[in-house]
């Protein structure tokens, strides 16, 4: 008993001066702590081990980033041997998905640019990365990995998701080994949030064997619609679901007709306001693709579309109020969702058209009385009155509105420019009430 209490004191004490380690000393450190603990491991010195990666993290943290990733790289082969050790460590799996990730040139996931610690970028930080990553991209890892071990162990982490989705880029793995997990339960009980990045790089890679095998995402398509509607998501995933389905269906060959129709029926089982920015441009996208393959799962799109911007355009307040200089500014950060969405849906009805003339009705009568001063409504009820199937039967207001709907496009849009060119202070906010009377 005394023996154990003085052992505890004494790794407390050694963990508590660990902290004050220059990089090099804990590299060194952690070499003799390695081939201890694969010699003998104890609970005393796997605790030691423990505390000299955090004090790594914190020095390569502070360290630029370029250097750190370098550094991560350089020490991969150690890392992994330590996941025998600290099989349940989620630092090591974090310092591990830097160290993989370093090999692979910056963007080539066509994920945001964004550093590993925060979600400020630079441009110094971005070139830095680049060149460093640049700069690897020809060398191998220097050791096998198996992706299996990462696609079949119990608990998946951020950072699994980033080391299995480098390792799909970094091609190290047998196609056939992704198939088959696909088909597994260790893929189907997988939240979606993990899942959809690994599916991305997969479908991103262009693996000949995702091609010839496309009816093996048939059970992933409902997972991966629920997300890319649900504004829960992050705009980060709801695009990569969006990247999934287009690559899914653009690819499916024979089996277009099976994912198709599972693919409109979860679509058509979405509630008739869940409507979201990667839907409408999903939406875009497969109509641009295949044509009048997808005209009925369309239809649905524009329809729940044009309700929810037609419930959008009735809210009261000046919150949903859009000034034309925002509308048409330089950072689509601080674009209105309302106005981001009706210029997505109306590239949508370009493409296809409103099967529901009693929508564009309404649309007209709502943009009268709340939204006749606003550039993208407008827009909006000009694409829909070219592209409806049926003749629109409005009251004479309405009627007489369409008359000088185009012309009250071009005169707001000319506002706007000379506005944001000149940056003058005109007001934007009015309504040409008068051209009704």
């Amino acid at each position: 008993m005394v023996f154990s209490l003085l052992m505890n004191y004494q790794v407390l004490s050694t963990c508590m001066w660990i902290r004050y380690l220059e990089l090099s000393s804990l590299l060194d450190l952690l070499d003799v702590l390695e081939e201890r603990a694969h010699h003998m491991s104890t609970l005393p010195t796997l605790q030691v081990i423990k505390t000299v990666l955090e004090a790594l993290k914190s020095r390569i943290e502070s360290e630029s980033e370029s250097e750190s990733e370098s550094t991560l790289k350089r020490r991969l082969p150690q890392l992994l041997s330590l996941r025998s050790l600290l099989p349940d460590f989620l630092l090591l799996e974090d310092l591990t998905a830097v160290a993989i990730e370093a090999s692979l040139p910056i963007g080539l996931d066509g994920s945001f640019l964004l550093t590993t610690t925060s979600n400020e970028v630079d441009f110094m930080t971005i070139t830095n990365r680049a060149k460093a990553r640049w700069s690897h991209r020809t060398q191998s890892l220097a050791f096998e990995l198996d992706i299996r071990h990462f696609l079949h162990q119990d608990k998946f982490s951020d950072s699994t998701v980033r080391i299995i989705s480098a390792l799909v880029y970094r091609r190290c793995f047998l196609g056939e080994n992704i198939v088959e997990w696909l088909g597994t339960e260790s893929c189907s009980r997988r939240q979606i949030n993990h899942l959809l990045p690994i599916f991305h790089a997969v479908l991103d890679s262009r693996l000949p064997q995702m091609i010839s095998s496309s009816i093996m995402w048939l059970p992933y398509i409902s997972p991966i619609v629920s997300a890319l509607a649900d504004q829960n998501f992050s705009v980060v995933l709801r695009k990569l679901g969006r990247s999934c389905i287009i690559n899914i269906l653009s690819n499916a060959g024979n089996d277009l007709s099976a994912l198709l129709a599972a693919f409109t029926e979860e679509v058509n089982a979405l509630t008739k306001k869940t409507v979201s920015l990667e839907l409408l441009s999903l939406g875009v996208a497969l109509a641009s693709r295949l044509g009048k393959a997808v005209n009925s799962v369309i239809s649905i799109v524009v329809d729940r579309g044009m309700q929810w911007v037609i419930d959008q355009y009735q809210v009261a307040g000046d919150h949903e109020t859009n000034q034309l200089a925002d509308e048409l500014g330089m950072y689509p950060a601080l674009f209105p969702s309302c106005w981001v969405l009706s210029w997505c849906l109306g590239s949508l009805i370009k493409l296809s058209s409103v099967s529901k003339p009693h929508l564009v009705e309404t649309l007209l009568t709502v943009l009268i009385q709340d939204r006749f001063n606003h550039i993208s409504a407008l827009k909006l009820a000009v694409i829909c009155l070219s592209r409806t199937q049926h003749k629109v039967c409005v009251s004479p207001v309405v009627n007489k509105t369409v008359v000088i709907l185009t012309g009250c496009y071009s005169l707001l849009l000319s506002i706007a420019i000379y506005k944001i060119s000149s940056n003058t202070h005109i007001s934007t906010n009015f309504a040409p009430t008068s051209l009704l009377k």
